[in-house]
């Protein structure tokens, strides 16, 4: 009897622990507001992240790479006038949106 409502607890510790059930990396990059410059396959204010795959397919640095652009921001690698910002954003999460670009 005494152990269902412990695995409960224990279930609801660890959601509460992590703030959040587990998300897809669409969703971690829709929270961190990716989709408000970015699409997956059209240019919006930046590439898309079809185009971002294609572009740097061919480096075996490519996930690094992103998450140093993402971390830091950057401007005038697409051509245009519109910097992208510094993103505080958790590495954990730059890693798992960064590996999920590069599937694109």
């Amino acid at each position: 009897m005494l152990f269902f409502p412990r695995m409960l607890c224990g279930l609801l510790l660890l959601l509460s622990a992590t703030g959040r059930a587990a998300e897809s990396p669409k969703q971690l990059a829709a929270r961190h507001l990716c989709f408000g410059c970015h699409a997956v396959d059209e240019t919006r204010v930046g590439p898309g992240f079809q185009d971002v795959a294609e572009r740097y397919a061919n480096r075996k640095d490519a996930v690094p790479y992103l998450i140093s652009s993402l971390r830091k921001g950057s401007s005038g690698k697409w051509g245009g006038s519109v910097a992208m910002p510094p993103e505080p954003v958790p590495e954990a999460e730059l890693r798992i949106i960064a590996q999920w670009i590069m599937q694109q």
